[in-house]
């Protein structure tokens, strides 16, 4: 199961935003701290970041009034091999406050179709990284960035976010910096090319501070593919190279001054709660007993030395991820190990029902097959159910409102996966026709193929059914007394939506995805791309959307909770693969699971800026709420079981990290609204 998939399954403790409905116990749980004026936050004079530690446990920085200016210096390279040269260009960001509520990111060009998708999705993501940091999200302010010429790629979007930073704040830009390096969605500076080039142009033009990411000092030269120590080149030319990490180290190159953070809690902090540590270890006992009863279904009745590798494939993993769950249990390592029986559960199950499906097309009987395949598809009509029942809890706590997300965020990967489940099967029937005409073991083998991610989609789709019915099981807890503002979940699923459209674009772009046709074929290849694209217009969807939308009400709690939660996923799932297809040059093999890291230097600060991120996240959430979201802290855990694994569960505890942090904001972002 890959990183996103497994994130929005192990939403154990979700992300509630109710309001409305009758009132439960008082809480145990301390109530948020007083002395944070949360206003503040919102108010467009200030940001305030909290857990920064002092004096109120939170730093407030003053905002400058009226639109505000800064120019930045992009470097580029155009041409290749002997023919690459490097150059730099300039860019005006204007930022001010704005009380529309709406999102505003406006990229002008000087000429005509100037501006390129990969340039405008990095404005976008840019502007999205900027003000998460300063914990105001984007219908807070209006973005302007106009550039010169033709320009793409997203190489220096990270030097964009800092630049949106710095005209936020009114801290003027050193005009002798400028740097280099795409800016993750999680604010990791990633890797680019050319960097020699880059860096040869911007000391012509008389740059004395050079950032670089991370892991990139020795950096190959485009023309003559030689190695060349970027902190060597800049030192004989009077320069300073500075290997830059994330949008804090771009901060401060381009303004020489350091932009407060919250202070990461300590890692007990992090820790679950023994009542919830139980309830999770006995959901894991429940899914070890059913991957053991389809194990020994396996073992005693399919034969699946018969049925070709891929069922056989499934059914290995299946084992490995069991025995590994299995272990981490008796550790009391207990959110991991979730995660590991549901990962065992999905892929024993596609074996079975493949075994089953490829048994029928092994003997002849092509109609059996089918009929077996439409049999499973039918079995995922309860997922809009599932949905359905969510929407009409009536929240009353903190706890309430970030469980609600959590089912959510099951619930809808539950649908959409549906959806990819029957494309998949369609094809595979197209597959089983090619059989019945031509029985040859090629046409096996592709059938195989097909039935496997067939039957693996579907099993993930009943699998988020069973996990948002275990949210409501396992993240019941008490906590702080809470009437969310409809209209302010209104703009936080605005301004995810927004950062989730310019990621999607930017996937795109870097996918080559530039028609409809495209979209549909990748969205048959890659799950977690339909999650994105369906969640980034759930508003205006039809089928079940739609339908959910009639019955709850536009401006229902349920509704506004539902496009909340389908914009944060539709945000984190396009992130993941922008950094799966880019930063981190991800190999998969044919069941879609990574093998390998092409950049495992990128994947490693990523890791660790991520657990940071995380403890500092539910720092400023327990500042805000007066608790660490339990929601934080099952991810947390999760994340902390898989990341010396291999390039797949690095990549699993990577999104658990993100997913963590997510729902501590969150809990922040409804707290200050």
């Amino acid at each position: 199961m890959n990183a996103p998939r497994l994130v929005a399954l192990l939403s154990v403790g979700g992300l509630l935003v109710g309001c409305g409905g009758g009132r439960l116990a008082p809480p145990a749980r301390p109530t948020a701290v007083a002395k944070v004026d949360l206003k503040r936050a919102k108010a467009p004079a200030s940001a305030v970041i909290l857990g920064t530690g002092g004096a109120g446990d939170a730093t407030t920085l003053t905002l400058p009034s009226g639109p505000q200016r800064v120019t930045v210096a992009p470097l580029f390279v155009r041409g290749e091999a002997d023919d690459a040269v490097g150059g730099i260009g300039s860019v005006d960001l204007i930022v001010q406050a704005a009380t529309s509520g709406q999102v505003k990111v406006g990229v002008f060009e000087d000429v005509a179709g100037g501006a390129g998708p990969e340039w405008r999705a990095g404005v976008w993501l840019a502007a999205y990284v900027a003000v998460s940091v300063l914990d105001k999200d984007l219908t807070d302010f209006a973005f302007e960035a106009t550039s010169s010429g033709h320009v793409d790629g997203a190489s220096a979007s990270a030097l964009m976010s800092a630049g949106l930073v710095a005209a936020i704040l009114g801290w003027p830009v050193d005009a002798a910096a400028t740097m280099t390096g795409t800016i993750n969605p999680d604010g990791t500076v990633g890797p680019v090319s050319g960097i020699p080039q880059k860096f040869a142009a911007a000391l012509a033009a008389g740059k004395r501070r050079l950032g670089y990411p991370v892991g990139q000092r020795l950096a190959v030269d485009a023309a003559t593919g030689a190695e060349v120590d970027l902190v060597a080149l800049a030192r004989e030319r009077g320069a300073e190279a500075v290997e830059v990490a994330d949008i804090y180290g771009a901060i401060e190159l381009m303004t020489g001054r350091a932009l407060p953070r919250p202070q990461p809690l300590a890692g007990a902090a992090m820790e679950l709660p023994a009542e919830i540590a139980d309830r999770v270890g006995a959901r894991v006992d429940v899914w070890d007993k059913r991957v053991d009863a389809l194990h020994e279904a396996l073992d005693d009745g399919y034969g699946l030395g018969e049925v070709g590798t891929a069922a056989l494939g499934a059914y290995v993993r299946s084992t490995v991820a069991h025995d590994r769950a299995f272990k981490q249990r008796k550790q009391g390592m207990v959110a991991p190990a979730y995660h590991g029986m549901v990962a065992a559960w999905i892929a024993a199950s596609a074996s079975r029902d493949a075994a089953i499906v490829l048994g029928l097309a092994i003997d002849g009987d092509i109609d059996g097959a089918a009929r077996e395949l439409d049999r499973l598809t039918a079995e995922l009509t309860t997922s809009t159910d599932a949905v359905r029942a969510i929407g009409t809890r009536k929240p009353a706590t903190m706890g309430d409102h970030l469980l609600m997300l959590s089912a959510f965020d099951a619930a809808i990967d539950g649908w959409s996966l549906q959806g990819f489940a029957e494309a998949l099967v369609r094809r595979t029937r197209l597959r089983l026709e090619v059989l019945r005409e031509d029985g040859d073991d090629y046409a096996l083998a592709a059938v195989g193929r097909d039935v496997v991610a067939a039957t693996t989609a579907i099993a993930r789709a009943r699998a988020a059914v069973l996990l948002a019915q275990d949210a409501a099981e396992i993240e019941a807890a008490p906590s702080a007394v809470y009437r969310c503002s409809l209209p302010a979940v209104k703009r936080l699923a605005t301004s995810f939506a927004a950062a989730a459209g310019s990621n999607l674009a930017y996937v795109e772009a870097l996918g080559g995805i530039t028609s409809d046709l495209g979209r549909d074929l990748t969205a048959t290849s890659e799950p977690d791309y339909l999650v994105a694209a369906v969640g980034s217009r759930v508003g205006d969807a039809t089928g079940v959307p739609a339908t959910l939308k009639a019955a709850w009400g536009e401006d229902s709690v349920g509704w506004r909770l539902f496009t909340l939660a389908a914009s944060q996923q539709s945000y984190f799932r396009s992130s993941l693969l922008a950094s799966r297809w880019h930063s981190l040059r991800v190999r998969a093999g044919l069941d879609g699971r990574a093998y390998a890291i092409g950049n495992e230097r990128a994947l490693l600060n990523m890791l660790e800026f991520a657990e940071q991120r995380a403890r500092e996240h539910a720092h400023a959430a327990q500042v805000a709420t007066g608790a660490v979201p339990l929601q934080a802290q099952l991810h947390y855990q999760t994340a902390r079981g898989l990341r010396d694994g291999d390039a797949a569960d690095k990549l699993d505890a990577l999104a658990a990290y993100w997913a963590a942090s997510a729902y501590a904001q969150s809990a922040l972002m409804l707290a200050r609204n």
